[in-house]
């Protein structure tokens, strides 16, 4: 029953949290990474709308169960006396989940692929995944003391190396 109760509950601040994140302003239905695609022409807009909402359903429900797996891991590792053997096979059911992830998000690039031509698709694939990995992006280790712009090491938003962290690097220490 507590699994269950755990279960619910996970289930239900994932929802909160994805909610919450939401922006009052309506958002683009596009997926960012085709957002500037050139010369999109009516057709190919509508078909990759119609692939992009069944793509984003199916990832959320993904998401949602490693969200679960990752609960459930930590609660192994915090266990009195932790199996090994049981974090490990946890650790491997979200790699499994994260395997999948990736092989379905190539599958729905690949299917925006089909769809445009010699042109679009060179634009399609310079423009990454929509994330942004770069200079000064995110909360990667930079300038900044704590959450915000400074002096010293910290993460923060600033000249640092982006969401992947890098060496963070003080003030007249380059």
């Amino acid at each position: 029953m507590s699994a269950i109760a755990t279960f619910l509950f996970i289930l239900m601040v994932g929802l909160q949290v994805r909610t919450m994140a939401q922006p009052n302003e309506p958002r683009d239905p596009m997926p960012p990474f085709c957002r500037n695609i050139p010369n999109l022409t009516e057709d190919q807009q509508k078909k990759i709308d119609a692939l992009v909402a069944p793509h984003q359903k199916q990832m959320l429900t993904i998401r949602d169960e490693k969200m679960v797996k990752v609960a459930e891991l930590r609660k192994l590792k915090h266990a009195d006396k932790p199996d090994n053997a049981a974090i490990n096979k946890m650790i491997d059911e979200i790699a499994a989940i994260d395997a999948k992830m990736m092989k379905e998000n190539n599958a729905h690039r690949q299917q925006i692929r089909a769809l445009l031509t010699d042109e679009q698709r060179v634009a399609f694939d310079t423009q990454g995944n929509g994330r942004r990995h770069g200079r000064g992006q995110g909360y990667g280790q930079g300038y900044g003391q704590g959450y915000g712009p400074g002096k010293g090491q910290g993460f923060g938003p600033g000249n640092g190396r982006g969401q992947r962290g890098g060496r963070g690097v003080q003030q007249g220490n380059q």
